[in-house]
């Protein structure tokens, strides 16, 4: 006022979303439907996270099929949807780094050109028609299982370098790409992290043209890893240099597709697990973000790790989510202005609504918090 501080206005800071990515796998199907149940899970999805990827949709299968499951004018109106929510979504996947039996497209050691040809075309084809629906692709997923199925071993490892620099040729401007692997975090001697550490150093080596580091972490109660350990795992995979993101979380029982009824204690060991593991994931430098491989018992692949029931009712794990993603690490703070004019707040890295006010005077803007330490300057005319 009349050029002074302003002692004793009261400063209001929410945050509006986390800069670190929340997300799961959803379905096209679910987001797209008519009935009640769609329209919870849509309600569920735009409450829950700020990223999605889609589970089966993206995939070569799917994408080719036209069922009441999967077909593409379904994917597009999902997707088309979740960009109106300004949800931001991951591609899943561009191509598998090993031949699989069900590949529309089947390899034949006298014909590899073939399925090398129809890969690099369904890239392609794809990555074309989705444009920029999608912020980040898995561009290669699994790239380092397979065993003697893999691309490497049936061509040889410069096929990574060859589809990555397609793929780079093809993204709109922005877009990420990604290469994924799995049981890597995981206790278990079948573990592939000196796979696929030697599949990143020679990617680096060769300067191949991709973004970001795919880990899923699917476990189990036998395959559970400490903290300590998680940390030591991505602090080596940290020297690579690029963003380590966490594409397919869960903590599971039973089989896949069973309804498996968890007794008490492995709901405690569920949740107590998925809390240690989002505040490693959460603290560590390296980590952007935590992708569930799903999150409504009604449609997960292994609905035993589901955070919601059949009914919607909320588990143990889910109330750990919501609890650490929108109440310890969620910021909505007050303070007043001191002598000078000043306030110092603290929050985590997000998107923010700042809220300033004094008397009558009322001010309020939007702002991102990204770096370590934001400074905003808010003036108020005393003549209005």
């Amino acid at each position: 006022m009349q050029g002074r501080p302003l002692t004793g206005a009261s400063v209001r800071l929410q945050m509006q979303r986390h800069a670190f990515i929340f997300g799961s796998a959803v379905s096209a199907q679910l987001l797209t439907g008519t009935d009640s149940t769609s329209a919870r899970y849509r309600e569920r999805v735009r409450q829950l996270f700020n990223r999605v990827t889609l589970e089966n949709d993206l995939k070569w299968g799917p994408w080719l099929v036209e069922t009441p499951r999967y077909n593409r004018a379904q994917t597009f109106r999902a997707l088309d949807w979740l960009r109106a929510q300004h949800i931001p979504v991951r591609g899943h996947a561009l191509v598998w780094g090993y031949v699989r039996e069900n590949d529309p497209v089947r390899y034949h050691p006298a014909q590899p050109e073939r399925y090398r040809t129809a890969l690099r075309m369904h890239l392609q084809e794809k990555m074309t028609a989705v444009g920029d629906r999608v912020v980040e692709w898995d561009a290669i997923n699994h790239i380092a299982a397979g065993g003697s199925r893999r691309l490497d071993q049936l061509y040889s490892p410069s096929f990574w370098l060859e589809l990555l620099r397609l793929a780079d040729s093809l993204r709109v401007p922005g877009q990420r790409l990604f290469v994924n692997e799995g049981r890597i975090l995981i206790t278990d001697r079948r573990n592939r992290r000196a796979a696929y550490y030697e599949v990143l150093r020679y990617l680096t080596e060769h300067e191949a043209p991709f973004d970001g580091i795919g880990m899923m972490g699917h476990f189990t109660p036998q395959t559970l890893t400490a903290p300590r350990r998680l940390w030591a795992i991505l602090d080596s995979f940290a020297v690579f240099n690029r963003p380590i993101l966490i594409t397919e979380f869960d903590v599971r029982f039973g089989r896949q597709g069973e309804h498996y009824r968890l007794s008490p204690q492995e709901e405690a060991l569920q949740a107590a697990y998925t809390r240690d593991f989002l505040t490693a994931m959460f603290s560590h430098p390296a980590v952007e973000g935590i992708i569930l491989w799903g999150f409504w018992e009604g449609r997960h692949w292994y609905p035993s790790a589901a955070l919601y029931r059949q009914d919607w009712s909320i588990k143990p794990n889910g109330r750990v989510w919501e609890n650490l993603v929108f109440r310890q690490w969620w910021t909505d703070t007050t303070a007043t202005t001191d002598a000078r004019g000043r306030v110092l707040l603290r929050g985590f890295k997000g998107a923010y609504q700042l809220t300033v006010t004094y008397g009558a005077l009322r001010h309020q803007e939007s702002f991102s918090l990204t770096d370590s330490a934001v400074t905003r300057r808010v003036v108020f005319d005393a003549s209005r």
